[in-house]
């Protein structure tokens, strides 16, 4: 019985009881301390959370826009600078360090250098191509002869 009112006690607190129901709680509340004191607890521990509840703010999403940095740039080095301007540094450096590595070695930055490709000539890259198909078929070819498919 205990555990019925119990239940009861905790329906009331956010539903409507039925007359039945609720005299059987009253009765149940009468006669058992440990009862009113749950309840008791309960409807304290209520207004605990209803008061944890934050007033609503209109202006808070202005303050909080407010207090963020505004960027002046945008573009791809503005983005890299402004998530980690050390690791912004160390890129330029390695990039300054390869450029200079191969303008000692070949005394000029030219665009073909740089990628590499200097001494490639037309014949070259045709032929380069031609080898890269022909290994992306023989891929495809099977080393043993497969049942064909109707």
């Amino acid at each position: 019985m205990e555990q019925f009112a119990r239940n009861l006690l905790l329906h009331s607190l956010d539903n409507e009881l039925a007359p039945a129901d609720r005299q059987r709680l009253d009765e149940a509340l009468h006669t058992s301390e440990a009862l009113q004191q749950e309840q008791t607890e309960l409807l304290q521990m209520r207004e605990w959370v209803a008061a944890l509840r934050p007033e609503k703010d209109a202006s808070f999403a202005d303050r909080v826009m407010s207090q963020l940095p505004t960027r002046q740039e945008s573009g791809f080095w503005a983005d890299i600078v402004s998530l980690s301007p050390r690791v912004a540094a160390a890129c330029a450096i390695v990039i300054l360090a390869f450029l200079l590595s191969i303008y000692s070695q070949e005394n000029k930055i030219d665009s073909d250098v740089i990628i590499g490709v200097e001494d490639i000539t037309t014949d070259d890259a045709f032929t380069l191509e031609s080898e890269r198909k022909n290994r992306r078929n023989q891929k495809n070819v099977l080393p043993f002869d497969a049942p064909k498919q109707q």
